[in-house]
């Protein structure tokens, strides 16, 4: 092909032609400048396949995590619901001073012995965060709940810390006094309660 340009090219030389030539060189241009264009449109849709499987790889990995965490988050509900149906009896038992030891025991047990701490996967999410995958992920709904992430995460911890606390307080009253009543009088519910 580049032989048959070559050949147009000298034939139009030799035979004085200049202006056919000058036409025939902008025609040669203008193809060239087409072929880079295509070229470039390839490139760009190449790389745009590149980043919609890098995308949808990362959305599939929170995806799995998020998962992960929700199934969590359903055990560690149940558990907050027996710790609360715990505390009701608990304080039913006080306001009828119809305690049976060993099922307040059974109670205690279940308000202070279940942690509620959750496990949150966050592994892949913050990959994604710290290489910049962010903003790969085209849908703005998507990117801004993945980037507040972290925030909602702290505010999660700093809410399970609290109640940590005051499970351990509840633990060390009941260590040291062995009174429920105390435990109300000292977290200043028994007032609240009318007991």
């Amino acid at each position: 092909m580049i032989k048959f340009f070559r050949k147009i090219r000298q034939k139009l030389l030799t035979e004085n032609k200049f202006s056919k030539y000058l036409l025939y060189a902008i025609g040669e241009i203008f193809l060239v400048v087409i072929g880079i264009l295509i070229a470039l449109q390839l490139n760009n849709l190449n790389e745009q396949k590149g980043i919609h499987k890098k995308q949808e790889k990362h959305l599939r990995l929170v995806k799995g995590e998020m998962l992960s965490n929700l199934n969590e988050l359903k055990k560690i509900d149940e558990i907050r619901l027996s710790i609360m149906e715990a505390e009701r009896k608990i304080i039913g038992l006080i306001k009828l001073d119809v305690i049976n030891e060993k099922e307040l025991s059974n109670l205690l047990r279940i308000i202070t012995f279940n942690e509620l701490i959750i496990p949150i996967e966050s592994g892949a999410l913050n990959e994604i965060i710290s290489s910049g995958g962010l903003k790969d992920i085209k849908n703005d709904s998507i990117r801004q709940i993945l980037a507040s992430w972290e925030g909602r995460n702290t505010f999660l911890i700093s809410q399970e810390t609290q109640l940590a606390d005051t499970r351990n307080e509840i633990i060390n009253i009941l260590k040291t006094t062995g009174s429920i009543g105390t435990l109300l009088d000292d977290q200043g519910r028994a007032d609240a309660l009318n007991i």
